[in-house]
């Protein structure tokens, strides 16, 4: 019996699958099976992105399926929480990428997108990812971006490898306009990824291999995932690209006894509110109450 809730990390958000799917079927990807099972209700998101708006939770992600897929919608889903600040996850599909890019610009409460890329050319990536917009086209978004690179094996990760992202991304980086204006984030792949290695950075060979090649900057962690972060620097030592490697597991809320940290809320694509991605929501109407800042 779960009787109480805590929240965990400091940048505590909330995950919004938006109710319509994508065309893409990368085999590492888990949610691609949620939208075959899961039907999308549109109107029970918004109402339930109401509650949110009404909360004092500060952060809200869209991700998929493929946000950019419905403009129209998007755009009313963002009106509803424009208090709050967002962050979208896409594959930054050709088709409506022009619409959607304006979007992003215009903006206020769009602080930064997350744009898969998995490979190490377009070419490549576009055998994964259906349709996908060119490099150049990213050096058009205004906000910061981070390049979402799913590590695809861990034994076969070498720096000459690693290289040839940096090589790709650094280009675009200086296009537009800098090394934080571009984020590259190598992840471990969270389907296989344990538990009980999931904070053993300095047993990580991934994780030693960059530091012989990168200048080592930082690391944080919670309960849920783990990030080294990384800088690479040119011949005059100026900042060319920031690198994470990040490991996360497939859970977001930790239970101790009857208490249950949680670190992620989340939106499924039918409207319901849950606290973990397999949509455990065991006594979430106190959660609920408990962030409701009318009542505060």
């Amino acid at each position: 019996m779960i009787n109480d809730f805590t929240i965990g990390r400091s940048d505590f958000s909330v995950t919004v699958y938006v109710p319509w799917n994508c065309t893409n079927n990368c085999k590492f990807c888990s949610s691609k099976k949620d939208y075959e099972r899961i039907k999308g209700d549109y109107e029970k998101v918004k109402q339930s992105l109401q509650l949110i708006r009404d909360s004092m939770l500060p952060i809200v992600v869209f991700t998929g399926g493929e946000p950019s897929a419905d403009i129209d919608k998007l755009r009313e889903l963002l009106r509803i929480v424009d208090n709050k600040v967002v962050y979208i996850n896409t594959s930054l599909p050709k088709r409506n990428c022009k619409e959607f890019i304006e979007l992003v610009n215009s903006n206020e409460c769009i602080r930064s997108i997350s744009i898969s890329r998995h490979t190490h050319s377009y070419e490549e990536d576009s055998k994964i990812l259906h349709q996908i917009a060119e490099d150049e086209v990213i050096a058009t978004i205004k906000k910061p971006v981070r390049i979402n690179v799913v590590e695809q094996s861990k034994d076969s990760f070498s720096i000459e490898s690693m290289e040839k992202y940096v090589s790709r991304w650094t280009r675009i980086a200086k296009m537009k306009g800098g090394a934080y204006s571009l984020i590259l984030n190598l992840r471990s792949n969270y389907i296989t990824q344990s538990k009980s290695d999931l904070h053993e950075m300095t047993d990580s060979k991934v994780v030693n291999d960059l530091a012989t090649a990168y200048y080592y900057q930082s690391h944080t962690f919670c309960n849920v995932c783990d990030t080294c972060t990384f800088i690479k620097f040119n011949k005059e030592h100026e900042d060319e690209l920031i690198i994470n490697y990040h490991r996360g597991v497939m859970t977001t809320a930790v239970q101790f006894a009857n208490v249950v940290e949680i670190n992620d809320l989340i939106i499924l694509q039918n409207g319901d509110i849950c606290y973990d991605w397999d949509g455990k929501n065991e006594n979430i109407s106190k959660f609920l109450s408990m962030i409701n800042t009318k009542k505060q």
